[in-house]
């Protein structure tokens, strides 16, 4: 009678380990895929965000300031060259000033503070995005995650930048100068 109870105890306790595993295993399975439909609902706000703050910065440039439409693409060589080694010492500020005369000098201010507020968001929107890339292939890339995973599709984002950014980072130099960059 006491080996049959013994017998009984140890098959209700392999039963119960499995049905354990088994919850055990579901809510793993639930928790991988609700991060991977997070991730990819991230990639498509932070995209969404990208291509606003693009639009935005060109908007501000044209209609908030209601600059004339020939000085549009002025404004716009402004903003495509308005670098990071712009960002220190008002050296934009003073080829703005130096190179757009007839214009008033607090549209240059108000003008590059809306565009470097804009630049600032869409560089945070880029970090952003490429961080949800890079947590999202380790999700689908690592144990025990990847196990639970079917679309192991890596996402991925190319940095909007310009031919001269790219062109630096293939060579790895950056021989600019502010008098480089006036000349443009």
């Amino acid at each position: 009678m006491k080996v049959k109870k013994y017998h009984l105890y140890s098959i209700l306790e392999g039963v119960m380990l499995v049905v354990v595993s088994l919850i055990v295993v579901f809510i793993l399975d639930v928790h991988y895929n609700n991060l991977h439909v997070d991730y990819h609902n991230l990639y498509a706000a932070d995209s969404a965000k990208i291509e606003n703050r693009l639009f935005t910065m060109w908007n501000v440039i044209r209609d908030k300031y209601s600059i004339k439409e020939d000085y549009y693409e002025e404004f716009h060589e402004i903003a495509k060259t308005h670098t990071n080694a712009f960002r220190q010492g008002g050296e934009v500020a003073r080829w703005i000033h130096t190179n757009f005369q007839q214009l008033d000098p607090s549209v240059y201010r108000e003008v590059m503070a809306s565009i470097e507020s804009e630049r600032l968001g869409l560089e945070n929107s880029q970090n952003s995005i490429l961080n949800v890339c890079k947590f999202h292939n380790d999700l689908v890339s690592k144990r025990i995650s990847c196990w639970f995973i079917a679309d192991k599709t890596l996402l991925t984002w190319e940095v909007i930048s310009n031919e001269e950014t790219q062109e630096i980072m293939k060579t790895r130099r950056d021989e600019r100068t502010i008098e480089t960059l006036k000349n443009k």
